[in-house]
């Protein structure tokens, strides 16, 4: 009787189970295979076979192959590293590569071999010149940072370079976008650009054109595939290049759910492994690429202007402490505002701050709505008259007497949301505004139709959060206003600062992208910081320096690692035991140091309380990677929940 070993998406014993093979089955290594397990039919691959003695009387038999569908070798291997590296379970690493794939995949036939009509782009002589660097570099291996101000065209000499390779006959592509389902005018600029429909993956695609995906992909007849960061792990036949756009978007990063991972990272991991090309365009680019191309592991090229001698916008900074009204919107806004709409011209404002105001609290005893679930302040919607928790969805009605007090009509709305703006603006024009933030266009389809809006010059005033920062492009936009500036920078984690100057330089470049010359006001109270001098005078370069040699003083990433461990439980008491246990067999080496147990910023989430180690590693990351799996192995189990984040990017 033969035995299989075949790798399951799922934790226990890595991944890896015993199989027996049906007598009328000819498997090889790496044949994709459907298997029992406990009450579910899941999707392995064959890692090896068993030729040891086993008790075989309670192994389950491989229910069959899935057509001649199979792994690569270089896969398997990718998969392998990215589970040393996150320590994870191999079979988590699965999971996130053919969850989709079943036997009803082959029901579904893969779409015909994908033929471009490309469109001549006409780019400049600098833009060309990038284009082929980056062509070489792919040739040749060598990671590129494509970095260009916002409209610079950043996305017709990616297209271009891809295009060259796309000529090749069995060449992919997978051009990865941060939240792909809100990013509608880039898919329809490069399906413009290629004269194709390429096949598009993420979380919204309906199971249909999921499978068919999935079968032409790994057929190979799917050659320009554009997909969220899930897309990187599909088993592609001959995957030769990843372009990963605005590749310091912190999207690119899966903290929940379950394995935490960074897609741009290991983007570059499997790049090396295929020996296929990488380019990492953005106008703002990561601290990390930027030291990885300091320290000769990528090569950067740089777009300077923008396409067709369009001007930068002009930068204004409206210092707050001088604004002589009590509205969130000072007096030169407002009147510029009020400028560029006679002008007939649109106006973005930007806020990123979902709700009507993120504090409600009674003026009488100071009582404070928090969520009864989450160690957080409950957020107030005024659209729906709702209270709502931002980390869980709980939510309640807005009461008419205070809950302690019992006071009425006493309370106060503190700070402010896209809403609350909403109302300020509606006091002082008349004009069309519409609200952009997840409360108003949770779906791919609502925020499609609100773009066409936009594009259209149906609204004048668009306030939104981030979503408005990503891949949009208004013809008309003339103006951008940054509500609250200082807020962007305010976080738990070492990445504030670079954070925020990516997020505000990215809604300034919105402004004047076509004719006229385009205006940003940003309102500060802190108008001599680092972050507002820098985007003042679009001196990136300055900036990503003092934040390095910041890091550098301090020992922080991208000099050294870190590993955030969050234990949590829904019972503290239990929690508490446990972290004794956990904190007794912390393990002691040279190469990193753990620090904690403390509580988590956010002690509560979703009833779960929460303690956080941070280990920080000074080298040897993967030998380090080793021990911590080893030391909490034991422990992670029952109820109580560890989850490892390595490269963490919230602490929160």
């Amino acid at each position: 009787m033969k035995i299989a070993k075949v790798l399951v998406p799922v934790s226990f014993n890595n991944g890896i189970l015993d199989y027996i093979i049906p007598e009328e089955l000819h498997l090889e290594i790496f044949d994709m295979v459907e298997v029992p397990f406990r009450n579910q039919v899941l999707t392995g691959y064959i890692q090896d076979f068993n030729y040891a003695e086993v008790d075989t009387s309670k192994l389950k038999t491989i229910i069959g192959t899935i057509g001649n569908f199979k792994i690569s070798s270089n896969f398997d291997k990718f998969l392998k590293l990215s589970a040393d590296y996150y320590i994870a379970p191999k079979g988590e690493m699965l999971k996130l590569a053919i969850g989709n794939i079943k036997s009803k995949t082959l029901n579904y036939k893969p779409i015909d071999t994908q033929t471009f009509h490309f469109q001549n782009i006409k780019l400049s002589a600098k833009q060309h010149e990038v284009k082929e660097q980056i062509v070489i570099n792919i040739q040749n291996n060598i990671p590129t940072l494509l970095q260009g101000v916002t409209g610079s065209g950043k996305t017709e000499v990616y297209s271009s370079a891809a295009y060259n390779i796309l000529k090749e006959p069995d060449a992919q592509v997978l051009i990865m976008l941060p939240e792909i389902c809100l990013t509608t005018q880039i898919i329809d600029r490069i399906k413009n650009i290629f004269g194709c429909d390429p096949v598009v993956w993420h979380s919204q695609v309906s199971d249909k054109k999921r499978q068919i995906a999935i079968h032409s992909i790994i057929s190979g007849s799917a050659k320009l595939i554009v997909g969220a960061r899930s897309a990187l792990y599909l088993p592609y036949k001959n995957l030769s290049l990843i372009i990963i756009d605005e590749e310091h978007d912190q999207s690119y990063k899966q903290s929940d759910g379950g394995v935490t991972y960074n897609a741009r990272d290991m983007a570059v991991l499997r790049t090396h492994i295929e020996k296929s090309g990488i380019i990492l365009a953005s106008a703002t680019p990561s601290i990390e690429t930027v030291y990885n191309v300091a320290h000769g592991k990528y090569q950067k090229v740089v777009l300077l202007e923008r396409f067709h001698n369009v001007s930068m916008p002009e930068i204004n900074i409206i210092d707050m402490k001088l604004n002589k009204n009590k509205c969130f919107i000072s007096d030169r806004l407002r009147e510029e505002i009020l400028a560029t709409l006679r002008k007939g011209k649109q106006v973005m404002l930007f806020l990123n701050r979902r709700g009507y105001a993120p504090l409600v609290l009674c003026r009488e005893c100071g009582f404070r709505f928090s969520c009864p679930d989450c160690s957080s302040w409950m957020v107030k919607h005024r659209k729906n008259n709702k209270l709502k928790c931002h980390h869980c969805d709980y939510e309640q009605n807005i009461p008419v007497e205070c809950p302690s007090c019992h006071s009425v009509d006493s309370f106060a709305d503190c700070g402010t949301g896209v809403e609350r703006i909403y109302e300020e603006v509606s006091n002082f024009t008349s004009g069309k505004i519409l609200v952009i933030s997840k409360d108003t266009a949770d779906s791919g389809k609502e925020y499609e139709k609100l773009i066409d809006e936009i594009k259209e010059n149906q609204i004048d005033i668009i306030i939104g959060t981030q979503m408005i920062s990503k891949g949009l492009h208004f013809p008309n936009l003339e103006l951008v206003g940054i509500i609250d500036a200082d807020m962007s920078a305010a976080g738990m984690d070492i990445r504030a600062n670079e954070r925020a100057y990516q997020l505000i330089n990215q809604v300034a470049g919105r402004a004047g992208r076509e004719e006229g010359i385009g205006r940003v006001f940003i309102q500060t109270y802190y108008p001599d910081s680092k972050i507002i001098e820098a985007i003042k005078n679009q001196n990136l370069e300055q900036f990503i320096l003092e934040e390095l040699e910041e890091r550098k003083h301090f020992h922080l990433p991208p000099y050294t690692s870190q590993i955030g461990i969050v234990v949590s439980d829904t019972n503290l008491d239990r929690l508490k035991s446990l972290l004794k246990q956990i904190t007794i067999s912390i393990p002691h080496n040279s190469d990193f140091e753990v620090l904690g147990p403390s509580e988590a910023p956010m002690f509560k989430v979703r009833n779960k309380f929460r303690y956080r180690y941070l280990v920080k590693v000074q080298k040897n990351l993967m030998k380090t990677n080793y021990i911590i799996a080893k030391w909490l192995d034991p422990f992670n189990k029952g109820q109580t929940r560890i989850k490892i984040d390595v490269d963490p990017y919230s602490f929160s």
